[in-house]
């Protein structure tokens, strides 16, 4: 299918007027998405290669939040983005990129904890076969939401964009609301007393300080 794209692109003009880098975007859909996502569904199929899956996954994610978003919200343009991202004080950029190296830290540390403890991935369908209550997860309930949540609500702040804020604003919703009810029937059903006390000892967005 990708083959055929490649070929029929060029013939629909005038239909389909392509630009210069045309080649460029396909080859980054065809080697970055297509081929990705059919090794990940081979080897969840299969259910080989975690941590192959699981740096599959984390790398989409971090597309999805660090990249597509914000480009989303700059109106598709890289250009613009990048002059948004570069047109900042240079205090402002490395504030920013310290505090993102830190919220990225607790999603990392619980994908570590899924992989090695769980020995599953962050997605419900490939979801972990233990209860994960080590590591971070002593301290915190959703540190992946927390943390994804966290670094919108810095990229929207750092380019002062609303859309942005939108999107961490629904994620937050979203993961107080279904994935919350839907994460608790789930995990009630499949670990019972364990998840029940993990649950009420555990806070959900915010870091137990104590043990």
């Amino acid at each position: 299918m990708a083959l055929i794209d490649l070929l029929v692109m060029p013939l629909l003009e005038p239909l389909l007027v392509l630009g210069r880098q045309w080649i460029f975007g396909e080859l980054f859909l065809i080697l970055g998405v297509l081929l990705p996502g059919l090794l990940l569904y081979r080897w969840t199929a299969e259910s080989t290669h975690l941590g192959r899956r699981t740096t599959l996954i984390s790398l989409g994610f971090a597309l999805l939040a660090l990249v597509l978003i914000p480009l989303a919200a700059h109106v598709g343009s890289w250009a613009t983005l990048l002059d948004k991202l570069t047109s900042q004080p240079p205090i402002n950029q490395v504030c920013a990129a310290i505090l993102a190296t830190l919220l990225s830290i607790p999603p990392i540390l619980a994908v570590r904890e899924f992989v090695l403890i769980g020995r599953g991935t962050p997605v419900p369908m490939d979801a972990p076969e233990r209860l994960v209550t080590t590591g971070i997860y002593r301290r915190i309930r959703n540190p992946m939401q927390t943390g994804i949540t966290l670094l919108l609500f810095l990229e929207a702040l750092y380019f002062f964009n609303p859309w942005i804020a939108f999107s961490a604003i629904s994620i937050l919703v979203y993961s107080l609301g279904f994935a919350r009810w839907s994460e608790d029937s789930d995990l009630s059903r499949r670990f019972g007393k364990d998840w029940e006390n993990y649950r009420d000892q555990v806070p959900s967005w915010r870091i137990r300080l104590r043990s």
